[in-house]
């Protein structure tokens, strides 16, 4: 909504404020749609040609961005569902030995999807979310409304201190366990 795209989205760059609220951090490769003229670090050596939009991190760049072709709105989405893969899977969607293994993955090969890990509506909104062409890619407004997310409040998003009031007797019971197993 600022005009701001970070282009280096991933779960490094997410960070918990004292008050659990998520904050990103690290723009230094942001870009500026409504002011072009302003330029973040990209990928660029002195005197070489530069990469204006072929910046990120190998796992969550976007095929427009591995181009370098375009970065905008829709490439932090792609970011945005590597992200949510890596939360549901543990790792990344894309995986190789190098960053051109990975890069050549994101390219031309769908992402494994077990069927023990990923609800259907997961799947299906990771598959929106990493649309190689992002004109067809699905917007940050229309994944805020998918069904995977049919019980988020986006306006009244809560703190983790009020829901820890609201956990029911076994999310409690497990929470204990949790903590016992990790001292």
């Amino acid at each position: 909504s600022k005009g701001i795209v970070h282009r280096d989205l991933k779960p490094e760059n997410v960070m918990l404020d004292l008050n659990n609220k998520i904050k990103l951090i690290d723009f230094g490769t942001a870009r500026d749609l409504e002011h072009p003229e302003v330029k973040g670090a990209g990928n660029s050596a002195r005197g070489k040609r530069i990469f204006e939009h072929f910046v990120g991190t190998p796992h969550y760049m976007a095929p427009e961005c591995v181009r370098n072709r375009d970065s905008n709105k829709k490439s932090d989405v792609w970011s945005l569902g590597c992200i949510l893969y890596q939360f549901i899977a543990g790792y990344p969607p894309y995986l190789g030995g190098s960053d051109y293994l990975i890069f050549q993955k994101s390219q031309e090969k769908a992402p494994i999807f077990d069927s023990f890990l990923f609800s259907p509506e997961a799947r299906e909104l990771i598959e929106l979310t990493l649309e190689r062409d992002f004109e067809k890619r699905i917007s940050l407004d229309d994944l805020k409304k998918h069904p995977y997310f049919k019980d988020v409040d986006f306006e009244n998003i809560i703190s983790y201190a009020e829901a820890e009031k609201k956990i029911s007797p076994l999310e409690e019971f497990l929470m204990g366990v949790k903590e016992k197993l990790t001292n």
